[in-house]
């Protein structure tokens, strides 16, 4: 997610540049120190900072990681990388983490072999994808599986 994260960060700041114009010089820095805290600068604020950045995870355990202060993972890499996502999450209101299920996942319906594809069908047809989900989505996700299980059900009596 961390890496997910940073470059999130520098798509909003080429939007904002792009929309808004560079207010600012970015100073020279090193290619050690990741692109997020390079944007961010000494004042901590990025030009265009009001552009809203959406996080949107299907893993429930990192999301949970993300949003609660008492949670740490084991392993120190992860740890240091979620802080520098709560970070983030904590100090600008117009970045947002969101859980979302994995039946809701666009990209899953592109990188993985998924039975329902509904939601890359509809993203198709009407060119649009948000990640709240539609109760409509659901009931046609339900009639699907349903479907789906009368099929498997007819095939394994007829054999």
């Amino acid at each position: 997610m961390s890496f997910g994260f940073d470059r999130s960060i520098f798509a909003r700041a080429v939007y904002s540049e792009i929309i808004a114009g560079r207010s600012t010089t970015w100073q020279l820095m090193s290619k050690d120190i990741p692109l997020a805290i390079q944007l961010t600068g000494r004042d901590g604020n990025l030009p265009g900072n009001d552009f809203a950045l959406g996080l949107a995870t299907d893993c429930k355990s990192l999301f949970d990681l993300c949003n609660r202060p008492t949670s740490t993972p084991t392993e120190k890499r992860i740890t240091l990388d979620l802080l520098d996502v709560r970070e983030h999450l904590d100090r600008d209101e117009n970045v947002l983490a969101r859980w979302i299920p994995t039946t809701a996942m666009l990209v899953d319906a592109l990188t993985k072999h998924l039975a329902d594809l509904t939601v890359l069908n509809d993203f198709f047809s009407s060119n649009k994808y948000s990640l709240r989900e539609d109760p409509e989505l659901e009931v046609k996700r339900e009639q699907m599986r349903t479907d789906r299980k009368k099929k498997k059900a007819a095939a394994t009596t007829s054999s």
